[in-house]
């Protein structure tokens, strides 16, 4: 049985703006989308495996991952 994406190391792009093809790159798209619906940030997919903020957004658009709503600026303090 595989590990989970958030056991498994995460996959790193060896240059920033590396073309991803085959086995790389669905394994690489399982990894963002699970980590992302597993809770991590755009930011902290794009930390961990050394990609962009857009290249982290794109892949999930292109897996059909929704998306969280923003959480920064909306009301703090309790109300």
């Amino acid at each position: 049985m595989m590990g989970s994406p958030m056991t498994s190391p995460a996959p790193r792009i060896p240059r920033p703006y590396a073309r991803l093809v085959g086995q790389e790159a669905t394994a690489f798209r399982n990894y963002v989308s699970a980590a992302y619906l597993g809770g991590d940030s755009i930011r902290k997919v794009a930390s961990n495996t050394r990609a962009s903020f857009g290249r982290i957004h794109s892949t999930l658009v292109a897996a059909g991952v929704p998306r969280r709503p923003k959480t920064s600026g909306l009301r703090r303090g309790g109300n």
